[in-house]
């Protein structure tokens, strides 16, 4: 049997890497608040050691900084290059107070499914039979609390989690869908929807209040961070007909409204032409065209009038708020920390770009 969930570490962490090397001008709002929130958590914390969850190749987290703050750091993630690659940017002195430790934040469960998944698809005959053996699995996988004494060590005064418990799931349901979809030529949602996301969802559900309760074992008393991209901001497929015209045409009024002569030379159609000027415009962001300043301008204008038309057209991606998944492990000090990751430009109107919540948390154990 394929060994799915390790032939897929690869895939993400160098995705993401490239995602941050294009867009890398896109990122840098999202880049900057996390480092900063996390940066005013690490202040008020105390103990020699801070332990990041999920660290990957830390595009968002301060590290250089913490090491001027804490004698060590801890690096966990189950991508060992991402890891690899950070540590080739730290000085000598840097590097031996920095650990870095190669595990699976779920304790072992997305090894399990991924495993699991990948031997029901090779021993279904049939698409239907598949995706029913796929659904009992993601209702019926256990969870089990990554409390062991090989975490022990692990404690700190502050431990951060950035953006991270969302993709906990999403990789492996994503190479799992790649793999239906190669062996039946559809994909599981198309053949039972609503009760395929009903399983995922409540696998998503249940793996955010195990990493809440990670978070506040590792953290024991002392200060954690945990950010998280909430919802999808805007989803175009979500707008009713009515709607969809009537945001065009705002998006027609609103882009008459910015002078192009600078940059018509390089757009093929004229801002006259209304509705087909707006398509032809939204298709070329993130293509490395236009400012990125405008884009984003254009992005966060368009996510706003389409939310007022019908605040539908987001798309919850953790089940409701982060903070349905603190008690009884942690609580938060302060109040959190919103804003917008346009974390795929080219793609902000199918779900491109994300809210994220930032939250300053201290352990209740």
């Amino acid at each position: 049997m394929t060994d799915g969930f390790h032939n897929i570490i690869p895939d993400s962490g160098s995705t993401y890497a490239d995602k941050y090397q294009y867009f890398h001008s896109h990122w840098q709002g999202h880049v900057g608040a996390s480092r900063e929130a996390i940066l005013q958590g690490a202040a008020q914390a105390t103990g020699s050691s801070v332990t990041i969850l999920g660290a990957g190749d830390c595009k968002e987290i301060p590290l250089v900084e913490l090491l001027h703050r804490f004698e060590f750091v801890n690096l966990v993630d189950v991508d060992e290059p991402s890891l690899a690659r950070v540590i080739a940017t730290l000085s000598t002195e840097q590097q031996q107070r920095v650990r870095i430790i190669i595990k699976d934040l779920t304790g072992g469960a997305m090894q399990t499914l991924t495993e699991a998944a990948v031997g029901i698809i090779e021993r279904s005959s049939a698409a239907g039979q598949a995706c029913q053996g796929l659904i009992e699995l993601y209702e019926t996988i256990e969870l089990k609390d990554s409390v062991a004494d090989d975490w022990r060590d692990l404690q700190s005064g502050y431990v951060v989690t950035s953006v991270v418990a969302s993709q906990l799931l999403q990789h492996p349901e994503h190479w799992i869908g790649q793999q239906f979809k190669a062996k039946f030529d559809k994909s599981p949602g198309e053949l039972q929807e609503y009760k395929y996301a009903k399983a995922k969802l409540e696998l998503h559900l249940r793996m955010f209040a195990q990493h809440a309760r990670l978070i506040a074992w590792l953290a024991q008393g002392g200060l954690a961070y945990w950010s998280c991209d909430v919802r999808q901001e805007l989803v175009m497929g979500k707008l009713s007909p009515p709607h969809a015209q009537q945001l065009g045409l705002q998006m027609t009024e609103y882009l008459r409204g910015i002078d192009w002569r600078v940059l018509k030379p390089k757009l093929a159609v004229d801002p006259q032409a209304g509705g087909h000027f707006t398509a032809y415009l939204t298709a070329q962001i993130g293509k490395q065209l236009l400012p990125v300043s405008l884009e984003l301008e254009i992005i966060e204008y368009m996510v706003s009038a389409a939310q007022a038309l019908d605040p539908g057209v987001t798309l919850d991606l953790v089940g409701g708020e982060l903070e349905g998944f603190f008690a009884p492990g942690l609580e938060p000090v302060g109040e959190k920390s919103t804003w917008l990751w346009h974390i795929y430009p080219s793609n902000f109107y199918r779900g491109g770009v994300h809210q994220v919540e930032a939250w300053l948390l201290r352990s209740l154990i």
